[in-house]
């Protein structure tokens, strides 16, 4: 299997990849040759290093600041020569004798497209475990990351500022190394202070090749974020095998031209697997790689006058939004960016160019799918999570336009069993066992996948301790071992399939609230409730109630037009919002549906990777009482 340096190397001659940065201008570095030649040096140098350290105990001394420390001051660590460019710190063997790790663990935070896929593709390309980490991280996520993985090596951006007590060096960047003079170099750091013991079966003394299996695991490691409702750090542990199987299962289904060439245009992270999984489509089947700044987009369609953005960035700019070459593209949107698009006439008329437009990262509402038909966009819901490296369900465009409803039909490399979900109103709601063509079925999603992950790695806080984190390895395996055949992930996703195959979401299955006896799947309410236009966002949860058991309530964001009822004057004037609600929704929710409570906020709490922090959501929402329309703090 090519790995990532060798595709690159490949097609260095292509003019395959371009970018623009956030005020329009062509990215001149933004390159395949430039990426796939410092790819190609960094990779070879990583090879020459010493790496043996990573097999030797290391320790911090608490009385020396790390920025007085350098190198030969620590007497727990064999620094190498300053004159290196990038150094490793060591780490506890494996307290076992079937293998050692060698190789250094890789945290990688950087925003700047060009270096971030310098850096994935060397070090992608070895056998080393690479983290990808979400330059907009708080301290809280740092300091998860330095406590709980506690990697070797440590890329950030230029200006990112270490917190004065991390035990992390800074080290030099050889500029000549990475091939061009005009940018800032990353940040290079070693992680020297925390000492993880072998014993406890945690942290990445687990990261070895075997994990104790009887053949070795696809490598490298490749972890992606991707967080729940806690706040806590979780990766879902990839490998190249994994990645490279999402792409050819999308190749293979029908939704790609019979050439299985995939143009993409990416307007999402590059450290998200929405972003990551755009560029290795591109790579992998021999497509282009267009990467607009979505600020940029946003802006551009906010404007009135549409024949002003050529007098204000780059003419190759301007070009994209004209091109006829969109019809060969592949676009990829989550629903918010989806309806902002849609509000101007002249987003709809550029969405409408896209070839295949992929909506997914949260459910979409009726209205939004609505419009987008109206619209004639080419517009593919699909199912997926990071776990699964992007889509495993995906409905095509065509059925789409006609008004099949759904996320479509399972892609080729992907299977779905079903686990029981059973509720008070009957115990067999849904049955067991795989789907079968031409049987419903239902149930909790439980996902086979040749994309699926290996598992997680997942920061926690340490048992019997008053603070600190510690990390842990989740391995999904079944009688056989680690093949895709085996390996399974129980999702908490309800839903079903009809006869036809076409798969539909109805909720997570622990969000689910018993109002008054019926079921209430928050899903559905956000989608009546953001269907009216009358809010930005909304969230749903279920509170005790002496009366209804649960009761409905609705956190919400009020649209521009009602903004300022966010204020000192909130609480009064969120009365004629809530009717103006209640009335708009009346016709589209049940009864049970319906919220019994409404909170207005000016935001709603995410984490890192956008994730709801529902459980902190709910602790606010239980707070403001009955009878309150409080603000969110």
């Amino acid at each position: 299997m090519a790995t990532a340096i060798e595709l690159l190397t490949q097609r260095q001659h292509e003019d395959w990849i371009r970018g623009w940065d956030d005020q329009g201008k062509l990215r001149p570095e933004l390159t395949a040759q430039s990426i796939a030649t410092a790819a190609l040096g960094l990779r070879d140098w990583l090879v020459q290093q010493d790496w043996s350290w990573c097999n030797t105990d290391r320790s911090w001394d608490g009385d020396l600041e790390p920025s007085q420390a350098s190198a030969g001051q620590n007497p727990g660590i064999a620094f190498p020569t300053k004159q290196q460019a990038i150094l490793v710190s060591p780490r506890p063997a494996l307290d076992r004798s079937d293998h050692l790790i060698s190789q250094p663990v890789v945290l990688l935070v950087i925003s700047d497209p060009t270096q971030f896929l310098i850096w994935f593709s060397a070090i992608s390309s070895l056998s080393y475990p690479l983290f990808l980490g979400n330059p907009a991280w708080g301290l809280d996520h740092w300091q998860q990351v330095q406590e709980g993985l506690a990697p070797h090596l440590v890329i950030t951006d230029p200006d990112w500022q270490i917190p004065p007590y991390f035990p992390w060096l800074p080290q030099p960047v050889d500029n000549s190394l990475l091939l061009w003079e005009k940018q800032d170099s990353p940040q290079v750091f070693i992680a020297c202070g925390k000492q993880i013991d072998p014993n406890d079966h945690q942290g990445l003394s687990h990261l070895s090749p075997t994990l104790g299996f009887p053949q070795p695991v696809e490598n490298p490691w490749i972890g992606i974020p991707t967080g729940g409702s806690s706040g806590k750090l979780r990766f879902a542990l990839h490998s190249w095998k994994t990645l490279t199987a999402s792409v050819s299962g999308l190749q293979q289904s029908g939704l790609v031209h019979p050439t299985g060439v995939i143009n993409s245009c990416c307007m999402l992270p590059l450290h998200h697997v929405s972003g990551l999984m755009q560029f290795l489509r591109s790579l992998l089947s021999g497509g282009r790689f267009w990467l607009l700044p979505w600020p940029l987009v946003k802006n551009k369609f906010q404007r009135r006058n549409a024949s002003s953005i050529g007098n204000q960035v780059d003419t190759a700019f301007s070009e994209v939004f004209f091109s006829s070459d969109l019809e060969q593209f592949f676009l990829s949107l989550v629903p918010t960016q989806l309806q902002h698009l849609l509000k101007e006439s002249q987003g709809s008329e550029w969405l409408v160019r896209f070839y295949t437009i992929f909506l997914g990262g949260a459910p979409a509402w009726p209205a939004l799918l609505d419009q987008a038909k109206s619209a004639y966009i080419r517009l593919a819901p699909t199912y997926g999570m990071t776990e699964t490296a992007s889509q495993i369900i995906t409905l095509h465009p065509d059925d789409f336009l006609k008004g099949q409803l759904g996320c479509g039909k399972l892609l080729p490399h992907a299977w779905i069993d079903w686990q029981s979900f059973s509720d008070k109103a009957n115990d067999n709601l849904c049955p067991d066992g795989q789907f079968q063509p031409q049987t419903a079925a239902s149930g909790i999603l439980k996902i086979r996948a040749h994309s699926l992950a290996l598992g997680y790695y997942a920061i926690e806080p340490q048992q019997n301790q008053a603070s600190g984190y510690g990390g842990s390895i989740e391995l999904w395996t079944g009688n056989d071992g680690i093949e895709e055949s085996a390996r399974s992930l129980v999702t908490d996703d309800l839903g079903y399939c009809d006869p036809d195959g076409y798969f539909y979401i109805i909720g997570r299955a622990s969000d689910k609230i018993i109002s008054g006896g019926e079921n209430v799947f928050p899903a559905a309410v956000e989608a009546g409730i953001l269907a009216t236009g009358l809010v930005k966002d909304a969230v749903v949860v279920g509170l005790a109630d002496s009366r209804w058991g649960e009761r409905v309530v609705a956190v919400v964001v009020p649209g521009e037009a009602v903004a300022d009822v966010v204020g000192e004057a909130a609480v009064p004037r969120a009365k004629p919002l809530r009717a103006q609600l209640e009335q708009a929704i009346a016709s589209t929710l049940t009864p049970a549906q319906r919220p019994k409570q409404w909170l207005f906020t000016d935001a709603i709490p995410r984490n890192a990777q956008g994730k709801i922090q529902r459980r902190q959501l709910r602790d606010w929402a239980m707070a403001q009482g009955e009878g309150n329309s409080g603000l969110w703090d």
